[in-house]
């Protein structure tokens, strides 16, 4: 993991409470979850970039992961 995703971790809350929904699937590819992708501009030093959360949520747990 680089330093720009390192950091990016930060921004996580912030994008799933403020981000937009790009994406959704239930039961993504039969695997028995349903996914979520959410996008929403961030800054780290002078840049800009565009964080995607992805949500997996199933009957056992939710995760996340980052883009």
């Amino acid at each position: 993991m680089g330093r720009t995703k390192a950091i990016a971790y930060a921004a996580v809350k912030e994008v799933i409470e403020n981000g937009i929904l790009v994406d959704y699937h239930t039961n993504h590819k039969d695997r028995g979850y349903d996914s979520a992708v959410i996008a929403a501009p961030i800054e780290i030093g002078d840049e800009r970039f565009i964080c995607s959360v992805v949500i997996k949520k199933s009957k056992k747990d939710n995760k996340f992961y980052l883009h």
